[in-house]
């Protein structure tokens, strides 16, 4: 679980801090996903921190997104038609 990794790294010594993200999947290769994806997070102002790379085997391919504005960039993108993923969602597909 999150709770029992975040308490074995405190216990080895190791930095760590927990942040909220929003996870988008990814359209299908071809599409220009994350063109699109970050083209609208622009076009509604929203500020992105930093981007990384998720590839859950059940789900396919999806990015994990830092922004400013949590609620803005989940509306934004659901309008586009991105479906954003829950912590569920992602255990589910392991």
């Amino acid at each position: 679980s999150p709770d029992e990794a975040m308490s074995t790294l405190r216990e080895e010594g190791f930095a760590m801090s927990v942040a909220e993200v929003l996870v988008v999947r990814l359209p299908p290769q071809g599409e220009q996903g994350l063109l699109r994806m970050f083209s609208a997070l622009l076009s509604a102002e929203v500020n992105i921190f930093y981007a990384y790379p998720l590839l859950p085997v059940r789900i396919g391919p999806a990015v994990a997104i830092s922004v400013d504005n949590f609620d803005m960039a989940a509306e934004t993108l659901k309008r586009r038609k991105f479906t954003i993923l829950s912590e569920g969602d992602l255990h589910r597909s392991e």
